[in-house]
């Protein structure tokens, strides 16, 4: 029994030692081709073939060294995967390098597949060497390679394609007078990888740069600087063989900023500048082309000058004095000085400001100062870095005359001008992003014509700004050349976008020859709800429930009520309906409604297996046979005694 057993369990060893055993190790590949001329901070391609019988569910890699870390998985290209490490280049898949120091360090490598998990460690020596690739650039179908460097004793280029298999190879000639290497090579269209080796004394530095040859139109897109601070210019450029580039800039929700055009310029590149508004989020900003091609691109925007609050709007008694204190604090890492500049209904004299230098972490006070102030006052308060970064603070004073009950409303005039806007007040749900109208009605209820009309937008205290709309263009009322006779009425429609989610409250004032009409704007806006609807209609679907199920019943109810209360416009209602599915499909699936999948029983099976087998040649050799050898004694006892 004892060897039954034994035998038993040393297969059972085995079988888990030759598992790990026969694993395949991955394989790692680098462009440029060994680690050991990979520099710090460049660019560079990492490639792992998984060589596993079952298909990898993820491949990571990880780097964990004073000054070298980071985590990140694989994109999975034809089953291998592919990391493209770039600081510079915004079509980088696997973001920027993670080896920002010179020396050894080491790559670790992950394939997790559903039944094990395969590992492989690469030994790096990262390079001090650094390479610019700043001034290597494509005109047409040509790439102009510019290296502003000392000599080195070679320095050599490898072309891969888009599949990064080797394509070329060439060296890049010293220009000693202009102290550069330089060189230039003209390619078919396609996508391109170019490595760069600088090799001194047995010492190599490198850096890849990916180009892309255009068929036909082309266009490159960058942006002056990856990031940028509210209230900085910034600036989008490239190169192309059209007249124009026209496209658009997009929040980090994904609602539109802005859009823009630039004419491009006989060497075939072209720039586009702008200031980045003060009240813009920070976060990641999405540059799109869509004339002549389409092209993508991301910078980000982050807050030098904390100021709270963004901006000052209040409601205070007629001949009542007014004050009010602003904080800003310095968030960045170097000292800044700041001024003001006042305009509007504001002066100088109503504004003054603690401490114009800051230190890095430090605050300091603006207070807005005003005596018996008798009409609304509106302005703006414009804070200027010495680094460039210009930051506004609107400010609205709305005076309202104290009475001890409501006064009697005074008769229309029938005579004189005056101005009346239908309706006085607008509310309404809407969607970021998402362009709605309203129709307004201007009656003339004056004996004389009214032209010359124009419009104003304040503030009341809300989660954004509707003068901010209407300072990038997402607020606009058509009263350009109208014209309205004594007694007569015009209709124009006001279009909004507004582009974040949340409340927008405000007045809008309509003037024309002395006289003027205010109308009242509540916007409450939410976020496009289609793709959340269509995402959990797929994770329901992937419960496993039945269709007559209580659970998938209550949640498909939910879900069927929140789209009908989204395509006619009852945003909170759809809102409130999907987040109760939202929480019913998260409770399902904590409770484990949702099958397991992509778990290995072999091992549990086998166990199982082995333990029966065991139990029951144990229970054979300690009952069953000891019982048969008793009966075969008592059986011979009888049978002596019957001869």
């Amino acid at each position: 029994m004892k060897r039954v057993a034994g035998l038993l369990l040393a297969v059972f060893v085995i079988a888990l030692c030759c598992r790990g055993v026969l694993a395949a190790v991955p394989g790692v590949e680098f462009r440029p081709e060994t680690p050991d001329v990979i520099s710090k901070d460049a660019s560079f391609i990492l490639i792992v073939d998984p060589k596993t019988t079952e298909k990898p569910i993820r491949i990571t890699w990880s780097v964990y060294d004073t000054g070298n870390e980071g985590i990140g998985s694989f994109p999975i290209i034809d089953g291998k995967g592919v990391c493209y490490f770039s600081n510079e280049d915004g079509n980088a898949t696997c973001g920027p390098s993670p080896f920002t120091k010179a020396g050894p360090t080491e790559l670790y490598v992950y394939v997790i597949t559903p039944s094990d998990v395969d590992n492989e460690t690469v030994e790096m020596n990262i390079s001090s060497i650094t390479l610019d690739t700043e001034d290597v650039k494509r005109v047409g179908n040509t790439v102009y390679m510019n290296f502003y460097l000392p000599p080195y004793d070679s320095f050599t280029y490898k072309i891969y394609h888009d599949d990064f298999t080797f394509f070329t190879q060439g060296t890049l000639e010293r220009d000693d007078a202009h102290a550069m290497y330089a060189g230039n090579k003209t390619l078919n269209p396609g996508v391109y990888y170019f490595a760069f080796f600088a090799e001194e004394s047995g010492n190599y530095g490198t850096n890849l740069i990916r180009i892309e040859i255009p068929s036909g139109d082309y266009l490159t897109l960058e942006t002056g600087k990856g990031s940028y601070w509210l209230g900085e210019k910034a600036e989008i450029k490239g190169t192309t063989n059209v007249e124009n580039v026209s496209g658009r800039i997009y929040f980090p929700n994904g609602t539109k900023a802005r859009d823009f055009e630039a004419n491009t310029k006989t060497d075939q590149t072209f720039s586009h500048e702008f200031t980045i508004p003060s009240f813009w989020p920070e976060g990641k900003y999405n540059v799109t082309t869509s004339e002549p091609l389409v092209r993508s691109i991301t910078f980000s925007v982050a807050n030098l000058i904390e100021i709270t609050p963004s901006r000052v709007s209040e409601i205070i008694n007629e001949s009542d004095d007014f004050e009010n204190t602003v904080t800003l604090k310095n968030t960045g890492t170097d000292q800044t000085n700041l001024s003001l500049v006042v305009t509007g209904d504001l002066d100088e004299n109503d504004v003054s400001l603690e401490s114009e230098g800051l230190d890095a972490g430090e605050s300091t006070t603006l207070t807005i100062s005003l005596s018996n102030v008798q009409a609304n006052l509106a302005g703006k308060i414009k804070v200027e870095t010495d680094l460039g970064i210009e930051l506004e603070i609107p400010v609205n004073v709305y005076v309202e005359e104290p009475v001890s009950e409501c006064p009697e409303c005074p008769p229309c005039p029938t005579d004189g001008v005056a101005l009346e806007i239908t309706p006085k007040a607008w509310s309404q749900n809407c969607l970021a992003g998402e362009l709605i109208t309203q129709t307004i009605v201007l009656k003339n209820n004056g004996d004389s014509s009214l032209g010359s009309f124009t419009y104003q937008v304040s503030d009341v205290y809300s989660d954004n700004s509707l003068s901010d709309l209407r300072a990038t263009g997402d607020l606009e009322i058509p009263l350009s050349g109208i014209s309205i006779g004594a007694g007569g009425t015009r209709s124009v429609d006001m279009e909004i976008k507004p582009y974040n989610t949340g409340s927008y409250k405000g007045v809008v004032t309509v003037k024309s020859g002395g006289g003027e009409a205010y109308m009242l704007v509540s916007l409450d806006c939410f976020e496009d709800m289609t793709s959340d609807m269509s995402l959990l209609r797929g994770e329901l679907d992937n419960l496993g429930l039945t269709s007559d199920s209580t659970i998938y019943n209550d949640i498909n109810y939910l879900l069927d009520n929140a789209q009908d209360a989204y395509d006619v416009g009852n945003y909170p209602e759809a809102k409130s309906n999907l987040d109760k599915a939202r929480a019913k499909i998260v409770t399902a699936q904590d409770f484990g409604v949702a099958p397991a999948g992509g778990v290995d029983l072999t091992i549990p099976i086998v166990v199982i297996i082995i333990i029966i087998v065991v139990g029951g040649l144990l229970y054979y050799f300690r009952f069953y046979k000891r019982e048969a050898g008793e009966f075969e004694s008592a059986g011979e006892e009888d049978f002596d005694e019957e001869f």
